[in-house]
């Protein structure tokens, strides 16, 4: 599965050490396991004046220079993601790397990176109406992520939309017949969103899965969170010793650029 980084601060700031100069920064943690190498494409999202992205298909650890270039400019918000595909529909390796398929998405002024896993991504597609049709590449993230554009469209609210999300998929799977269906409608739906003035970090994962790739002392799926020097910065996985705390299942982390935040739980 992916991993995840995102920061947020008042002023214009760098991620260059969580991305790259951190003892388990993201970069690091690409190489962290051999088993689990994150080897299926790279991207980056930055707000500034307006939202940029830059995206590569290519393993990150193969382009290490083009990633130190792009960790370093100061930006009020930056969203990174590593990739080890999941395969749920079941394509051949050689599908799975491409641009379309690689994170962040973005639509409108919108970004977004997921790690995890949505099972029947298909029959999901199918169930979204006109917003399946924005649908670019082959992957289960991308259509987390358009269901997810429909939700706020509709609901005018990002917790609200997220519930959608979770109803939305658990009534999908529930139409599939029992000896055709996984055991969950999903591994996980971590993820981190931003409309260009906040950022929203959703973990919700089955419990399930080995320790963090790089420290190993903390669960795979619990994302981490790290108020530091005017940023406060999230993350599938701690990139440092620092006071790292956790995200807990079920949380909804709302953070704000002066450095506020706020934990909301999505849990009935």
């Amino acid at each position: 599965m992916c991993r995840i980084f995102a920061c947020i601060s008042a002023d214009n700031c760098s991620p260059h050490d969580f991305l790259v100069s951190d003892r388990c920064s993201l970069l690091n943690q690409s190489t962290a396991r051999p088993d689990k190498l994150q080897k299926d494409g790279w991207g980056i999202v930055w707000y500034g004046p307006e939202l940029e992205i830059f995206k590569s298909p290519n393993p990150v650890f193969e382009e290490k220079e083009l990633f130190m270039s792009k960790s370093g400019d100061e930006h009020r918000i930056t969203i990174a993601h590593i990739r080890k595909a999941s395969n749920p529909m079941g394509l051949p390796p050689e599908e799975l790397g491409s641009y379309e398929n690689t994170q962040p998405f973005v639509f409108e002024n919108w970004s977004f990176a997921h790690n995890g896993q949505i099972n029947h991504p298909d029959r999901v597609k199918a169930s979204l109406g006109k917003w399946g049709e924005k649908v670019r590449g082959m992957n289960d993230s991308e259509i987390y992520f358009w269901l997810l554009m429909k939700y706020i469209k509709e609901k005018g609210d990002v917790k609200e939309a997220i519930k959608a999300v979770i109803a939305h998929l658990y009534d999908v799977w529930k139409e599939i017949p029992e000896d055709e269906r996984s055991g969950a409608p999903f591994s996980a739906l971590n993820m981190v969103l931003s409309d260009g003035g906040r950022i929203y970090a959703f973990c919700k994962y089955d419990g399930k899965g080995k320790n963090s790739l790089c420290y190993k002392d903390r669960p795979y799926y619990q994302m981490q969170y790290l108020r530091k020097k005017g940023m406060f910065a999230i993350a599938s996985e701690r990139t440092s010793m620092d006071d790292w705390k956790p995200i807990g299942d079920g949380k909804l982390l709302i953070a704000e650029r002066n450095g506020s935040f706020k934990m909301e739980s999505l849990q009935e």
